[in-house]
């Protein structure tokens, strides 16, 4: 069940209406059975998966905090671990792996048109996360382990967030779905407006730069410079609207049961740096790799040759984390690099002067980065990637002006690039936070302003599919 299907929002009215008119103690349970139904509706056959997923980590949090022999709670720590990673390993990474391994025939084996055919259990690589990062923190006796089974449930399969997230800590999730907020006017208000700039976001904006950027894929020999550099421009701008668009949604649609989930996104292009950027960007996933991949790596030596090792090791991870392909490991690996590079730098007092044009000269400079990485995170093999590379590189895109006049003859491409900037910038200077603006507004204010809201993402939806992107993460 897609966000930008109408049966969703059938769906979330329905259990509004429940939620309204029972108790408060009682909520947990139609929460929980619509968050079944959720996930049975897009894909049943892996509902068991999920089960036992839960079923693992409920047992092992408990037996965690139960014994106080370190051996077996590091034993029983192992297991949460091998048994999410195993599973989550055999889905998304096994046929990739099995299909390369040379000295087996794999195409030619029973075994593998079987393994092809497997596919990847919807957000899996989110609520294992979230599963195992709640496993983690009782080891490390941050949190009790959750003995209501059904509250433990839920915390791992809460629909809004189950697909693409945000990843939630057990610290914050966990008691809200215990001692529900009330269900007030204003929260629904809020909500239904995240719901209304997220789908604005997503069928608007995000799936009609999709459009524009696989027909670049589909011709990408034909590509000149500018438009090379400006197809990184649009990627980075197109992955950022559909996943904050996703965030948006999710946010909102739990926040009109009451329950606030993780802001996801703050301001990402205006960071001064790509250490920096991945402070604002997927905060919910750059801060669980950080915490549960990177602290404990670096925690095993002083050596910051070792640290700096460790950090491109964890970029690697991210790259892995949303595939096993060389684009996007290639992509982890340089944006590790720069960022060790960036942090040299900074500890042998290598940085520009701080004043208002140097930071901008900072920010021009980590969306010159970005834009670059945003051809690995579309490209399809390493084989497009470098060839759109080849063009952003060619000298004579940049220098000939009759070249240069030829690439502003495509007004589409061109008006969506400048577009998108502009988008880009605009909200990223724009410091208050438009939902939160709009609780100034009047009540027949908020109406109208909804409605318009609605009315033009109607009316300018880009029809087809609208699948979110990290739906296949």
């Amino acid at each position: 069940m897609s966000f930008t299907d109408y049966h969703y929002y059938f769906f979330l009215f329905l259990l509004l209406l429940f939620l309204i008119f029972i108790k408060n103690d009682c909520r947990w349970v139609f929460l929980l059975l619509f968050s079944i139904i959720f996930y049975a509706y897009g894909q049943w056959e892996y509902l068991l998966l999920l089960l036992v997923s839960i079923t693992i980590d409920y047992s092992c949090a408990l037996k965690i905090e139960k014994s106080e022999n370190l051996l077996k709670r590091r034993l029983w720590l192992i297991v949460s671990l091998l048994s999410n990673l195993g599973i989550l390993f055999f889905f998304k990474y096994f046929t990739t792996f099995y299909e390369n391994w040379s000295w087996i025939e794999a195409r030619q084996s029973i075994l593998y048109s079987q393994f092809e055919s497997i596919i990847l259990p919807l957000g899996l690589s989110f609520y294992t996360l979230q599963s195992m990062g709640y496993t983690i923190d009782v080891y490390k006796k941050l949190i009790k382990a959750e003995r209501h089974f059904g509250y433990f449930s839920l915390y791992v399969s809460f629909f809004p967030q189950l697909v693409a997230g945000p990843i939630e800590r057990p610290q914050k999730l966990l008691p809200q779905l215990r001692t529900p907020n009330p269900i007030s006017t204003e929260k629904i208000q809020s909500g239904l407006f995240l719901i209304g700039f997220g789908l604005f976001k997503k069928l608007v904006i995000a799936d009609r730069i999709f459009v524009l950027l696989n027909d670049s894929l589909s011709s990408y020999d034909n590509l000149l410079g500018w438009q090379a550099l400006g197809f990184g421009t649009l990627a980075i701008f197109a992955v950022y609207m559909d996943l904050s668009a996703y965030t948006d949604i999710a946010r909102g649609s739990a926040r009109l049961f009451g329950i606030e989930l993780s802001i996801n996104f703050n301001r990402p292009f205006l960071a001064r740096s790509l250490g920096e950027f991945w402070q604002r960007w997927h905060i919910s996933l750059s801060s669980w790799i950080m915490t549960y991949v990177f602290r404990p790596l670096a925690q095993l030596s002083r050596s910051s040759i070792y640290r700096h090792l460790a950090l491109i090791v964890t970029f690697l991870i991210i790259g892995l984390w949303h595939g096993p392909t060389s684009p996007f490991l290639l992509m982890g690996a340089l944006q590790g690099c720069v960022i060790v590079l960036e942090r040299i730098t900074a500890s042998h007092g290598y940085t520009w002067p701080k004043s208002k044009i140097f930071n901008s000269l900072r920010i021009l400079r980590t969306h010159l980065f970005l834009n670059i990485s945003g051809v690995l995170f579309l490209s399809p093999s390493m084989d497009t990637a470098i060839k759109i590379y080849s063009q952003i590189f060619n000298h004579r895109a940049f220098l000939d002006t009759s070249i240069i006049m030829s690439q502003l003859h495509g007004t589409t491409f061109s008006i969506l690039l400048a577009g998108g900037f502009l988008t880009m910038t605009t909200a990223s200077l724009f410091k208050i936070r438009i939902v939160e603006a709009i609780s100034n507004l009047s009540t027949i204010g908020r109406f109208l302003l909804l409605y318009a809201v609605f009315f033009i993402t109607i009316a300018f939806a880009e029809r087809g599919s609208n699948e979110f992107l990290y739906f296949v993460f």
